[in-house]
């Protein structure tokens, strides 16, 4: 009659437990890893329409520099998207970048083709005329508007006409009584 040695036992038992916290370990960490882009492509997003100017002020603005203020741009064959900084560039000034694909979020690190950032001149001003996918793209959107920095001291203006004309309606009022009945301010 053989008898079992615990002392072997045990030692199996435990190259067994390791051996099952490791796939553990990794089946984790790879779950973490490709739940990204599902997070990414779940941000909420704001939708802009046409001749609706919105207003970014103070707190709308994000703190993260990697985490940006996003709205989805209506769709048109072509649309044109206008900024006005309503107030002094602070040390933080917002950064606009464009996608004409609703499934890419762009942004100055994006590596995406067709991402492009609205410069705005030194008087605040900016215009982007950006030729969108017939029919929107897959998603059936006209694409993605990201804003990036910004600070509380600044006032940003976002309008989008159709075509390639600027849109006339920015205002750029810090006293909302001025501003027409379908203009947004967003404030949190």
């Amino acid at each position: 009659m053989s008898s079992i040695d615990p002392s072997r036992l045990d030692m199996n038992w435990t190259r067994l437990g390791q051996k099952m916290l490791e796939q553990s370990l990794w089946a984790i960490a790879l779950a973490f890893v490709f739940s990204f882009p599902l997070i990414r492509s779940q941000s909420t997003q704001s939708s802009l329409s046409f001749d609706t100017p919105v207003t970014l002020t103070g707190n709308n603005f994000s703190t993260a520099s990697s985490t940006p203020v996003l709205f989805s741009l209506p769709s048109a064959s072509q649309i044109t998207v206008s900024l006005a900084l309503c107030t002094t560039a602070s040390n933080d000034p917002p950064r606009v970048f464009l996608s004409n694909s609703s499934n890419v979020i762009p942004g100055p690190n994006s590596g995406e083709p067709n991402v492009y950032e609205v410069t705005l001149s030194s008087l605040g001003l900016g215009n982007f005329t950006l030729e969108l996918p017939a029919g929107g793209d897959s998603a059936g959107s006209g694409g993605v508007l990201a804003v990036y920095g910004g600070t509380t001291s600044d006032s940003l203006e976002i309008g989008v006409s159709q075509g390639g004309k600027p849109s006339s309606l920015l205002l750029c009022s810090r006293d909302s009584s001025f501003l027409p009945a379908n203009h947004n301010i967003l404030y949190f």
